[in-house]
């Protein structure tokens, strides 16, 4: 009976400290797990192809290859008649002549300080499972060797590999067959970092 009180207790003080439009993400994170609703909503069911992909493994590699499919068909129509460029070309080899150089980009550490401050630290924690809090907090510190590492990156035109893996988390469209590789979507989730370097090279 104390146990059941002092759990009240504890939900009702929380919901009057979250209930304020300022933290809706909190009160609603709540609501979802206490109500069972979010449970087994994101579970992908047997998918189907030319046969059955049951385990959680066959259905990783079924929607990895459908992703994988499309991004390679995506650019395999663009020629450079899509991406029309007469200016400096890039450094990173013959893949990525569609696209502009951006060799003659300089970057600073009071750049890189600026935008770690701007992260937002609720975000999702890419595949090196470093946190925006810490990042954050260690802002000052960081921007030293990133600044570095972003610079000696422009110079040679060699992205950091650690910082092109992702985790992808496919997304039902809500609409067509659950059991359809086709009507899912992937959602990626990058290194923080990348999306440091991403931030400051839109900036210049």
């Amino acid at each position: 009976k104390a146990w059941k009180q002092a759990k009240s207790t504890y939900y009702n003080q929380f919901f009057i400290n979250v209930s304020s439009p300022s933290d809706p993400k909190t009160l609603w994170r709540v609501l979802k797990d206490k109500t069972f609703r979010n449970q087994n909503s994101n579970e992908i069911p047997c998918l189907i192809t030319h046969k059955e992909h049951v385990t959680d493994i066959e259905k990783a590699n079924c929607l990895n290859d459908h992703f994988t499919d499309n991004n390679v068909n995506f650019f395999s129509d663009q020629g450079p008649e899509k991406f029309p460029y007469d200016g400096p070309r890039p450094l990173l080899n013959s893949e990525s002549l569609l696209f502009p150089s951006i060799s003659g980009i300089s970057i600073n550490e009071l750049d890189v300080c600026s935008v770690i401050k701007e992260i937002d630290q609720t975000k999702a924690t890419g595949p090196d499972g470093i946190p925006g809090i810490l990042i954050k907090t260690c802002a000052e510190s960081l921007s030293v060797p990133l600044t570095i590492i972003f610079n000696r990156s422009i110079e040679t035109g060699v992205f950091p590999d650690c910082w092109k893996v992702a985790n992808v988390t496919p997304i039902y469209k809500k609409k067509g067959e659950r059991t359809n590789p086709q009507n899912y979507r992937p959602i990626s989730i990058l290194s923080i970092f990348s999306k440091i370097f991403e931030k400051i090279i839109n900036r210049d």
